[in-house]
């Protein structure tokens, strides 16, 4: 017989301090999971390539980008360096280490010559105190949006052609560009520019030879039809971007970008703040009035999302916007879906 017959065996409970121990065990495993998952938080990119300076803002983000002379060094040599900031998002360095260190400002060597692009989205940029230095140019391109280029304080620079500042201002929407503290001699040298762009006359504004102002007389905007296949695949997107194409009635300027909503951002591990996502991009010249085609590329960041992550049905939003030799312009959207 044997002595357990008939009898319910005692139910075990664990002890407090052995579920804690689980919990806390469960907490740490969550935890490290978390630090070996990749994450794509914006980050302005700082490159340096031979003599030139690239500062590049990140792509469907609002960036605060600020570039400032600085006499101190704490990780140079004696003598004047640029301090690069943006004071929204991190500061990534991608050119040689011994050109830039530092985190989250990244203090740099003078370049021979500095470039800012803001990227899209409504960008603010601000350059203070570049004299005297060895920057010979200094080029500053926000992008598409609504931005803000602001000088501060720049000792005066002699109008020659290679020792100016160029900004070029046109991109269908309304800028904003001021000078703080700088002397007569400060000129700027807009490259193009948009007739609703605001610009104080401390700037001491001159158009480019080249381009000029753009004429007041056409008040008309060219029509424009823009089109393309409903569905896309994602491999195809990734591989050969999107073919599209533009219809306009007159020569001019169409650029097209992709968005997607933030909800859909976030599905592909992409974490932004902005309403809509931008992923496509690309532009083509109109030399007449006709059909031609456009080619739409991803972003680096979409291109990430995208190649290592499957999607049923990704809703992305096109909108074409073609602009005439006077500024006029017309927009055309356009919805289609990727799959793969």
């Amino acid at each position: 017989m044997n002595l357990t017959d008939g009898v319910t065996p005692p139910r075990v409970t664990p002890r407090p301090h052995a579920l804690a121990r689980r919990a806390f065990v469960s907490i740490l495993a969550t935890v490290a999971l978390l630090t070996v998952l990749p994450t794509a938080a914006a980050a302005t990119t700082v490159d340096r390539d031979g003599g030139t300076l690239e500062v590049s803002g990140d792509g469907g983000e609002d960036n605060r980008i600020g570039v400032i002379r600085t006499n101190s060094s704490s990780r140079f040599t004696a003598g004047s360096h640029l301090f690069v900031f943006d004071k929204g998002h991190k500061i990534r360095y991608v050119g040689p280490e011994r050109e830039c260190a530092g985190r989250p400002t990244l203090e740099c060597r003078f370049p021979r010559s500095l470039r800012i692009d803001g990227n899209d989205g409504d960008d603010v940029i601000e350059v203070s105190e570049m004299r005297p230095s060895p920057v010979e140019v200094v080029s500053v391109d926000p992008g598409p949006g609504r931005d803000t280029v602001r000088f501060f304080g720049v000792p005066p620079i002699p109008s020659r052609d290679v020792d100016e500042v160029r900004v070029d201002l046109r991109d269908g929407e309304a800028d904003d560009l001021s000078c703080v503290g700088v002397t007569d001699g400060f000129v700027v040298r807009v490259r193009d520019r948009d007739p609703e762009d605001r610009m104080e006359a401390t700037c001491n504004v001159v158009a480019d030879k080249a381009s000029g102002a753009p004429p007041a007389r056409d008040a008309t905007p060219p029509r424009v039809d823009f089109y393309t296949r409903r569905v896309h695949r994602r491999g195809g997107v990734l591989g050969q971007g999107l073919k599209a194409t533009c219809s306009a009635t007159e020569a001019g300027t169409c650029s097209v970008t992709g968005s997607i909503s933030r909800s859909s951002a976030r599905a592909l591990g992409i974490r932004t703040r902005a309403r809509r996502y931008l992923i496509l991009r690309g532009s083509t010249a109109v030399p007449a009035a006709g059909a031609h085609q456009v080619r739409l590329r991803l972003t680096r960041r979409a291109r990430t999302a995208l190649r290592g992550r499957r999607v049923r049905e990704l809703r992305v939003l096109l909108t074409a916007t073609m602009v005439d030799g006077a500024g006029n312009r017309s927009f055309d959207p356009f919805v289609v879906t990727v799959r793969g």
